[in-house]
C-alpha cells in the first residue's frame, strides 16, 4: 500500500468443467450440517458483528477527528504543508517502491522558558523526542531512526540561539507549520525525505497510561531524580503510571545525558508494543481518541493514518529496528552566549549507517554529499551507534526479568 491508496487486486476464475456428452450431470444431495458445524457458524457470525462494530466505532472517531482541529498546548495549530522537495516523491530512486518517510516528534513544555532570561511558562515547547520513520510497506520493514534531542545543526538556523535540533520547532517562523524547519533540516543535512509528519503532546502518553491505569514496563536501570535524589524508579519490571511514564521518557540525568535516555524510551515502545497487542477493541479506540485529540498532523490526512496503521499492525517484533546514530560530545557556546552541552553526528558513520538502514538500493549517499555540521573538539569523546530490533529488546527484557525474580527469593532470605 501507498499513501495514495492500493492498487485492487486481479482475480483470477477458472472455467467449469465441461460435461461429457451422454453422461447425466451429478445432482448434489442436501446436507444437513450437525450441531458442532452450527455452533461454529454461530461464533462466527458473532465474531464478523464485533468486528463491524469495532470498525463503526474507529470509523466514527476518525470522521469526528476529520472535522475537529488538532490540540498542541498553548496553540491551536491547523496541520501543516510539507513543500515537495522534502518528499520521496521527488527522488527517483524512491518512487514505486513502496517506501514511506515521516517524522515523528514528542513536543514537551518547560514550566519556565529560560531562553534569554524569559521566565515566562513555555506555551509553544520544544521537540522533546525525534523519530524519523523509514516504512517498507512492500518487504513490511520499518527503521526508526532516534535522533538526540541536542544534535547540533550548526548556528546559523533558527534554533532560539542553542544550536540544537530541538530548538527548530521552537524558534519556527510560521506558527501554523513549526514541524517545516526540522523537515527541511533532515533533507538539507542527511539527505532524509519526509512524507508525513506526526506531531504528538507528551500529555498524550500520560493520558494513554492514565486511561489503563498502568501498564507494566522494563526499567533498564535505576532512574534517579535530579531535582529530589530520592525519588527512584528501581531497575526491573514493574506497573508504572501515566505520571511516572512522563518522568521516564524525559528524564536525562545520566552521565551522558540525552544518549542515555534514547536508550531507555526503547523500553518504554516495548512495552506499548506489547500492550497493543492485548488492547481490548474498547480500550483500543479510546487511545485512539486520546491521540487524535493531541495529535497534529502534516503531509497525510486521518484516513491514511488509519490505512497505514492498519498495516503496520501486522510488523512482528522482529520487524523493527531503532538505531541510534554515532556522536561526538563536547561542550559548546551557543549563539545566545551560553554554554551548553551537546553532540555532533559523526559524519562517516552516520553517512554508512543512514545507507544501511534509511536508503533504498540505488540511493545511497556518500558522506560529501551531506551537510553534517561538527565541531572542532570532543570533549565527552565517542559514543557508538546503537541498533536493536523490538525482538532483541524485548529479549533483552526477558532475561533481565527471569534474573530478578531468581535473585528476588535469595535476597529475601
Amino acid at each position: 500500500m501507498s499513501l495514495d491508496g492500493q492498487t485492487p487486486k486481479t482475480e483470477e476464475t477458472t472455467a467449469p468443467a465441461q460435461q461429457k456428452p451422454g453422461v447425466p450431470e451429478k445432482q448434489d444431495k442436501p446436507h444437513k450440517p450437525d450441531k458442532k458445524t452450527l455452533a461454529r457458524r454461530r461464533w462466527r457470525l458473532a465474531g464478523l458483528i464485533a468486528i463491524a462494530l469495532v470498525i463503526a466505532i474507529v470509523g466514527g472517531a476518525v470522521m469526528l477527528y476529520a472535522r475537529a482541529s488538532t490540540i498542541i498546548q498553548g496553540e491551536d495549530t491547523p496541520a501543516g504543508v510539507l513543500p515537495p522537495r522534502v518528499k520521496t516523491q521527488s527522488i527517483p530512486a524512491y518512487t514505486g517502491k513502496g517506501i514511506i518517510c515521516g517524522l515523528i516528534c514528542g513536543i514537551a513544555y518547560n514550566d519556565e522558558n529560560d531562553v534569554d532570561g524569559n521566565t515566562e511558562p513555555d506555551t509553544i515547547g520544544n521537540t522533546d523526542m525525534i523519530l524519523y520513520l523509514m516504512y517498507d510497506t512492500v518487504n513490511n520493514k520499518a527503521n526508526i531512526l532516534q535522533i538526540p534531542r541536542d544534535v547540533y545543526v550548526g548556528g546559523e538556523l533558527a534554533t532560539e540561539g542553542t544550536g540544537k535540533i530541538n530548538g527548530l520547532y521552537h524558534g519556527a517562523e510560521d506558527p501554523d507549520n513549526r514541524m517545516d524547519p526540522l523537515a527541511q533540516c533532515l533533507m538539507d543535512q542527511l539527505a532524509l525525505p519526509v512524507d508525513f509528519y506526526l506531531a504528538l503532546d507528551v500529555a498524550a502518553v500520560k493520558a494513554l497510561v492514565d486511561h489503563k491505569g498502568t501498564i507494566e514496563m522494563y526499567i533498564p536501570r535505576d532512574l534517579v531524580d535530579k531535582d529530589d535524589p530520592t525519588n527512584i524508579i528501581p531497575e526491573g519490571p514493574r506497573h508504572v503510571t501515566g505520571e511516572e511514564i512522563e518522568f521516564i521518557l524525559r528524564n536525562r540525568n545520566f552521565l551522558d545525558g540525552d544518549l542515555t535516555r534514547v536508550l531507555v524510551q526503547r523500553n518504554f515502545y516495548s512495552a506499548l508494543f506489547r500492550e497493543m497487542k492485548t488492547l481490548a477493541p474498547a480500550d483500543l479506540v479510546m487511545w485512539m481518541r486520546i491521540l487524535l485529540y493531541y495529535m497534529n498532523v502534516g503531509g497525510i490526512d486521518i484516513l491514511q493514518i488509519g490505512g497505514l496503521a492498519q498495516e503496520a499492525l501486522s510488523l512482528t517484533a522482529e520487524d523493527l529496528t531503532f538505531v541510534r546514530p554515532p556522536t561526538y560530545g563536547t561542550r559548546y557556546t551557543a549563539p545566545n552566549g551560553k554554554p551548553t552541552d551537546l553532540v555532533y553526528l559523526d559524519p562517516q558513520g552516520t553517512a554508512d549507517l543512514l545507507n544501511e538502514y534509511f536508503r533504498p538500493e540505488g540511493a545511497e549517499k556518500s558522506v560529501d554529499e551531506l551537510d553534517i555540521h561538527t565541531l572542532p573538539d570532543a570533549y565527552y569523546g565517542f559514543s557508538e551507534a546503537q541498533i536493536s530490533t523490538m525482538s532483541s529488546i524485548q529479549q533483552e527484557e526477558d532475561a533481565g526479568a527471569e534474573a530478578d525474580a531468581v535473585s528476588a527469593p535469595s535476597e529475601a532470605a
